[in-house]
């Protein structure tokens, strides 16, 4: 389903390598290196349920230990802002009064008019497979799938039929948006973590990090360049085998080099329920109305984090089919599809594979 602040897809569906063992040791050591550059470390704050936060910036090796500090402290805040005003469970949030609120037109933070503006973008080019709409589905999946039930036709319907597209309307300037029903209401969580991550980034920008790498529950977005010029590494937890990437790095099924790009995964095989034999996804096709299982992991590579998690979540809907809808624009993915380890294949399109720093473990499909 469109995934929430309170369940959100699983934070172990990647990890950062934070193995660039010259650049940690520099930093639990204070020292210098070679290039004149250290790589700081720093573990924010649980944020969105999700407690992996943690931050890398690429700063001068004279800058002070307590500067340094205050930069990544000032990342983190803005990655909170999103957890403050995005947060359905929390009905002081600014999201969840609009979502309660009569119709009309209500202002709204600029940030947050950002956010539906690309949501509702990726809705047009996934063919309606992400939809921040169809909260009251999601609602009722996910009420009946903890109570061990499954919903009916006639429920899911009813539920889909509260809220869609056409009770909204975005304002042109900006500035405010209208909703036409007092049913219509919003959830971003597919979308706000990757946002976090994009503010936290362009946070350290700002304050002149040379470089960095942000990462919020396995999801992860880098720009500039590490002390020694090269890459920043992450590797793709296996689906069948999801905590040996903490064992080792050689739990990886394949190491990604990145640049100023980020990189979401989701994936059924973490969450969900099983009922009477029966395993149901934790993600819901917004037209079928069903849990869906199209895929046991989904990787996707774009130039910002928020547009790589709402992606992450169309593709899990849409599948391998889906990849055609990424040409022409700069968004990579790669879908892993099988019943079985021995079974799984991986989709991907043109230019993802160029970024494998390794093997990739599981075949390609023909």
């Amino acid at each position: 389903m469109q995934e929430t602040h309170e369940n959100r897809r699983s934070t172990i569906t990647a990890i950062v390598l934070l193995g660039i063992l010259v650049g940690v040791a520099v930093w639990r050591s204070g020292g210098y290196s070679p290039s004149g550059l250290v790589l700081h470390r720093y573990e924010g704050q649980m944020i969105m349920s999700t407690p992996q936060f943690n931050i890398l910036a690429t700063l001068p090796a004279t800058m002070p230990a307590a500067q340094r500090d205050a930069m990544c402290r000032n990342a983190d805040a803005a990655a909170h802002w999103v957890e403050g005003e995005m947060n359905i469970y929390n009905p002081q949030s600014p999201l969840s009064k609009f979502n309660t609120a009569q119709p009309g037109d209500y202002p709204l933070d600029a940030k947050m008019v950002e956010v539906l503006g690309l949501s509702h973008a990726v809705w047009e080019k996934s063919g309606g497979a992400f939809d921040v709409t169809a909260r009251p589905l999601i609602g009722l999946w996910k009420a009946s799938l903890k109570a061990g039930n499954v919903p009916s036709d006639a429920a899911r319907k009813a539920a889909r039929d509260k809220s869609h597209w056409d009770d909204f309307t975005l304002s042109a300037s900006g500035a405010s948006v209208g909703k036409r029903r007092a049913s219509a209401c919003f959830d971003l969580g597919g979308v706000a973590k990757g946002y976090a991550i994009d503010l936290a980034v362009k946070s350290l920008q700002v304050q002149g990090a040379i470089g960095g790498m942000v990462d919020i529950g396995g999801d992860v977005r880098c720009f500039g360049r590490k002390p020694d010029g090269k890459l920043w590494r992450m590797g793709l937890a296996d689906p069948y085998h999801p905590h040996a990437i903490y064992l080792n790095a050689s739990g990886a099924i394949v190491i990604l080099g990145l640049g100023d790009e980020a990189v979401c995964t989701s994936g059924d095989y973490a969450r969900g329920e099983e009922i009477k034999g029966r395993r149901y996804s934790h993600i819901v096709n917004p037209a079928t109305l069903n849990a869906t299982t199209k895929s046991p992991s989904v990787t996707v590579i774009a130039p910002d984090a928020a547009t790589a998690d709402a992606w992450a979540t169309a593709l899990s809907v849409l599948g391998p089919a889906g990849l055609e809808k990424l040409k022409g624009t700069k968004v990579e993915a790669m879908i892993l599809m099988g019943d079985t380890e021995e079974t799984t294949v991986y989709h991907a399109t043109d230019n993802f594979e160029r970024r494998f720093l390794m093997d990739m473990k599981y075949p390609k499909a023909k």
